[in-house]
């Protein structure tokens, strides 16, 4: 005697399951229905992205990512274009806003990581101070963070991510 499974309606089937489920082998599995609870990994790379974008503003808030010019390079380069011609290897714009601004980032791209969905608003806000920032401070900076922030938020914008995260 056969026993019969109950029939699953499948929308991308035009027959709607009325098939004979004979002729499948036991290698066949029943079809897995994707629930909120995975954890789509577009989150994982978004909170990744962050995290580098936290660190970056950290680096530049303390002056770890400036590099210095060598002396001999900078006196040839005045002598023959003339003093205008060198940017000063100062620190540009506040770097306890930028150390803020990184702290506060990488703990709501942990947050992020972690499932909560609130956070990638703040996220988004955050992201765009960061790169206006850094964008009117002059720094190279501002290519990471620019880069930053449309990779992550166009990964947060699957419909996966707003399934898990909402």
């Amino acid at each position: 005697m056969e026993v019969q499974r109950p029939v699953t309606i499948d929308p991308l089937r035009r027959d709607h399951g009325t098939r004979s489920e004979r002729g499948r082998g036991a290698h066949h599995r029943p079809r897995q229905t994707r629930t909120s609870a995975t954890y789509p990994w577009q989150v994982g790379v978004a909170a990744v992205l962050w995290l580098v974008l936290g660190a970056v503003l950290i680096g530049a808030g303390t002056g770890i990512t400036s590099s210095s010019a060598d002396p001999e390079q900078v006196d040839k380069i005045v002598g023959t274009l003339g003093s205008d011609t060198v940017a000063g290897t100062a620190q540009h714009g506040p770097g306890i806003l930028w150390v803020g601004l990184g702290l506060a980032i990488l703990v709501l791209g942990a947050l992020l990581g972690i499932g909560q969905g609130w956070t990638r608003y703040v996220l988004m806000g955050l992201g765009v101070g960061a790169v206006v920032a850094l964008a009117l401070a002059g720094a190279w900076e501002v290519l990471v963070a620019m880069a930053v922030l449309v990779v992550a938020s166009v990964l947060l914008l699957a419909p996966r991510v707003h399934r898990y995260l909402g």
